[in-house]
């Protein structure tokens, strides 16, 4: 079977997402002729560390993988600019459409949501091409990014609203994270029978428990401090402020640290609270990379994964699944009545606060910080879940069983 797989960020992105999106490539190319068309990498690594310059031509990535990757052309500018944002949207868009169109005649389409409409250009090369499209709702958009107040209804909202609804309406299958997400779509217009919930993962064999006195710490002088650590895209859908807020009110713990290790549209504003507040136990730390997250994740004696609040029907924090692999115990700042939160509760592998809670939050970090041998434990049950339920060697290949289990004809 041919799979055309469509989505702006592919390893080596370090966007969760990208990475997620080259594993469940590997999954499908692993029994089926994989074609995945991407955009350049440009998510947090600059261009002299990528190994040289990346052109519309077919390129193999880093990673062992036995399909082909065809690297599109399209704008890479800062993403901090919403209209500059919107530009790489666009001409990705553009160029995954053409590319769709003139490649060898897929079987079925495969389409994630970077950017939030890149579904709708998997519907139209799945109608052109007459192949079905297997749509992974991610994220949905702009649901999410209106509930989070960071866009206001208008134009671009009502129009990728309108694409989304038409994707899920006429999508083969549709995969969604979580169940609350899963109902979200159902709401939105898919067929309730051709809804899967598939959960979030890790590479176990990438992000695995390591002694917190490493490389990284030893580096940044955080072997004997407690570390309450966030890893990953600094967005505006966290909340993150507030968790700076938090640590003024941790003054009295002598060896209390923040650390905020990532980059993300939401850093200069985090940035700014802290000197405002003459923090000197808040520090910010580049991306590290993929290879080496394990040596930072186990830097933290407790993460944290935040959302803020009313978002669970729309994304999630996949980081706790990240967090998991690490052998560490987190606080996950989510909707308490969300299915992921059920799931946090029942193995016992972190805490779980209603994301407006700033008391039960400061409460919970001074538990941690008390309770060492319970840490300890917690980051135990979370890498035991991890790798018996949310390991790469057991979720993509879910994927491929959905795809096949779809009876499409090869042509």
């Amino acid at each position: 079977m041919r799979l055309l797989l469509l989505n702006q960020y592919f390893n080596p992105d370090v966007a969760a997402s990208g990475q997620r999106f080259a594993e469940v490539a590997d999954a499908l190319a692993a029994a089926h002729d994989v074609t995945a068309v991407v955009a350049r990498p440009s998510y947090g690594r600059r261009e002299h560390d990528l190994g040289g310059r990346f052109t519309d031509s077919v390129k193999r990535p880093p990673r062992s993988f036995s399909g082909r990757v065809r690297r599109v052309w399209s704008t890479r500018l800062s993403r901090y600019r919403p209209w500059a944002r919107l530009l790489n949207y666009l001409s990705y868009l553009a160029a995954a459409f053409v590319a769709g169109v003139f490649t060898r005649r897929p079987d079925a389409v495969v389409a994630a949501t970077d950017p939030p409409v890149v579904g709708l250009v998997g519907l139209a090369v799945g109608r052109l091409r007459r192949a079905p499209l297997v749509y992974l709702l991610w994220d949905i958009h702009p649901e999410a990014t209106l509930a989070a107040g960071i866009m206001r209804d208008g134009l671009v909202t009502r129009a990728t609203a309108w694409a989304n609804r038409l994707v899920l309406e006429r999508a083969a299958a549709v995969v969604v994270p979580t169940a609350a997400m899963g109902r979200t779509a159902v709401e939105l217009g898919a067929p309730e029978d051709r809804v899967s919930v598939i959960p979030h993962w890790e590479d176990t064999d990438v992000v695995r428990p390591e002694p917190k006195d490493n490389a990284f710490s030893r580096r940044f002088a955080l072997v004997d401090r407690f570390v309450l650590m966030y890893s990953g895209n600094l967005g505006l859908t966290q909340g993150l402020d507030r968790y700076v807020d938090l640590a003024a009110h941790l003054a009295d713990l002598s060896d209390f640290t923040l650390v905020f290790v990532g980059d993300g549209a939401a850093k200069p504003f985090v940035e700014r609270r802290a000197q405002s507040l003459r923090l000197e136990s808040v520090r910010f730390l580049p991306y590290q990379p993929r290879d080496d997250m394990r040596l930072s994740l186990a830097a933290a004696d407790v993460l944290i994964a935040p959302s803020l609040a009313g978002l669970s029907r729309y994304m999630l924090p996949s980081k706790v699944y990240t967090f998991m692999a690490s052998g560490r115990p987190f606080i996950a700042a989510i909707d308490p009545a969300c299915d992921l939160a059920d799931t946090i509760r029942d193995i016992g592998c972190g805490r779980v606060v209603h994301p407006d809670d700033d008391a039960g939050i400061e409460r919970e970090v001074r538990w941690f910080h008390a309770h060492p041998a319970e840490r300890a434990e917690m980051g135990r049950r979370g890498r035991e879940a991890a790798e018996a339920r949310f390991s790469r060697h057991v979720v993509p290949a879910r994927y491929l069983a959905l795809v096949e289990s779809l009876g499409i004809r090869s042509s």
